[in-house]
């Protein structure tokens, strides 16, 4: 009796193993098969900072992403941003709303449309690049340079109510996967680096380099404003708790300017 019991469980994980399902059919096509005249297949809904929550994700994993409302693909070890607007993914930002400029062998696109910081990294993404990762002063300094003196922008179209109404273009950091541990992740996906532990009273990760906004003794940023400020925008503008240049934790909501960096 045993023998015959072990025998009939292997049968049927063989059976399984081979068969095809056919949901609505008699006659399924594939591996698994959905029919219907009426109906529709709903993947799993996933809110984009979760994807970096997902356990071992693999090639081929796709999920409809509720914050930016696309179907968001694991490719290339990486979530590939939104893939399902009407036009071809590189054209998420019109060519005349682009000032491109170059920095120590980087180039860089600031782009003159307003987006949420999410879609910002969709779009950095579909474009081939990331959200802006500024990594020392050198780079902060070119930077704010080309926003403030060549890039022709209009501060006033590109201004963050819960950021004392200055103008911000969005750059990659973000502390959304945990509350004040800022990452630089342009590209929103589940790599990144940890720059940044706290609020203004934090300290910085490794000695990484940060531009916070401050007065003249101490750090004001980031105090995450009503426990809603998520995302990373510099200033080009003043603010109370900072300057033009500086940094400052925004929510992530806000529909501003960004920066691409390839």
């Amino acid at each position: 009796m045993k023998k015959f019991g072990t025998t009939l469980i292997v049968i049927c994980v063989y059976f399984k193993s081979f068969a095809q399902v056919g949901i609505g059919t008699n006659d399924p096509k594939g591996a698994l098969d959905v029919f219907s005249t009426n109906n529709g297949f709903i993947v799993p809904r996933v809110a984009n900072v979760s994807l970096q929550t997902i356990g071992n994700p693999i090639n081929g994993m796709i999920v409809y992403d509720i914050s930016l409302n696309c179907f968001n693909f694991y490719e290339n070890n990486a979530w590939s941003g939104c893939k399902s607007n009407n036009a071809p993914v590189s054209q998420c930002a019109n060519s005349s709303n682009i000032y491109s400029f170059t920095y120590n062998n980087k180039n860089y696109e600031l782009v003159k449309e307003n987006k949420t910081w999410e879609e910002a990294a969709a779009c950095a993404v579909a474009r081939g690049g990331y959200l802006s990762e500024i990594n020392d002063i050198s780079e902060q300094n070119a930077i704010f340079n080309e926003l403030s003196n060549n890039a022709t922008i209009t501060t006033s179209n590109t201004t963050a109510p819960d950021g004392g109404n200055a103008a911000y273009v969005w750059i990659g950091g973000n502390d959304m996967l945990t509350e004040s541990s800022w990452a630089w992740n342009g590209d929103n996906n589940s790599t990144y680096t940890l720059f940044w532990y706290g609020r203004f009273d934090g300290n910085a990760i490794g000695g990484l380099y940060n531009n916070w906004g401050k007065d003249s003794i101490r750090l004001l940023e980031p105090d995450d404003y009503l426990n809603n400020q998520d995302a990373l925008g510099l200033a080009l503008t003043n603010w109370p708790n900072g300057s033009s240049g500086e940094w400052n934790d925004l929510n992530k909501d806000n529909t501003l300017y960004f920066l691409i960096e390839f």
